[in-house]
């Protein structure tokens, strides 16, 4: 018999008082037992997202490494901008879905509605900054160059070696050494992501590289004996923000007003602080 056929089958009056106390133990523990388990199956907090609710869509550039994303073969799993989103997805209660992309097709996918948030991005580096719902920053790094651990240290740009190769993540923006690439007094070297643009540097196969602080850090923290210099040269300014498509249907407003409430409590520089 299952256990709901217990908790319907009709209670009959035994033949005995001794059996009438047996079973009337016997239904009181059922019933209990049902008590206890109704609320824990229906059980998911108030926080859990209802299985109707689309999931919250969020682009990852294929071209991160740590501490931005971590992967494992097609899955994503780790890294800050995972983090953030998981932080925001329980804010609003939505299931979460990364959206994996090379950053050439970041453009294309934002118009064609394939993700609704995607951050880690500034205005300079989009062709169609008007096209999106902007954040506003929510924390703030430099750019900066470094070279090998025995290199002069430079004050400024025209310091380095004129027509050097410099290491970059390819498809990247650097509006601060535009000028010295187009002239040709530097010249651009293409790593696939910021790892291998410092990994370059550090095994002496370029002499300069360009990260962002965050990046830098991370790897030297992971790589201690990793050939960089101690100097950095500060070449631009990065404004964190996150963007939601016009082309998407998620509430920018709601979105926004949710991330900022993580960065007031404090989760978003915790977040962040498990980086540095």
């Amino acid at each position: 018999m299952r256990f709901s056929d217990e908790l319907e089958a009709p209670c009959k009056v035994p033949g005995s008082f001794s059996s009438f106390r047996s079973l009337c133990s016997f239904c009181a523990l059922c019933v209990t037992a049902a008590l206890i388990q109704i609320p824990a199956m229906g059980a998911t907090g108030p926080s859990a997202p209802r299985a109707d609710v689309p999931p919250l869509r969020v682009a990852v550039s294929s071209s991160w490494g740590m501490p931005f994303a971590k992967f494992q073969g097609d899955q994503v799993v780790g890294g800050l901008v995972p983090d953030l989103s998981k932080a925001l997805a329980v804010s609003l209660e939505m299931p979460l879905r990364f959206v994996i992309l090379p950053g050439k097709r970041f453009e294309a996918a934002s118009m064609d509605g394939q993700f609704d948030l995607r951050c880690y991005l500034e205005p300079a580096w989009v062709e169609a900054p008007e096209a999106y719902e902007w954040s506003g920053a929510l924390f703030s790094f430099n750019d900066v160059v470094v070279g090998q651990r025995d290199s002069p240290s430079p004050r400024a740009l025209k310091d380095l070696a004129s027509g050097a190769r410099v290491s970059v993540v390819e498809g990247y923006v650097y509006p601060g050494v535009d000028a010295q690439f187009k002239s040709g007094a530097l010249k651009r070297d293409v790593s696939p992501d910021q790892v291998k643009v410092l990994a370059k540097v550090a095994r002496g196969h370029t002499p300069y590289g360009i990260s962002n602080v965050l990046a830098l850090s991370w790897f030297v923290r992971h790589n201690l004996d990793a050939n960089l210099s101690n100097w950095q040269l500060a070449v631009g300014h990065v404004d964190f923000q996150c963007v939601v498509p016009h082309a998407s249907s998620l509430d920018a407003s709601k979105t926004f007003k949710a991330l900022h409430q993580l960065k007031q409590s404090g989760a978003l520089d915790e977040i962040l602080g498990n980086y540095r």
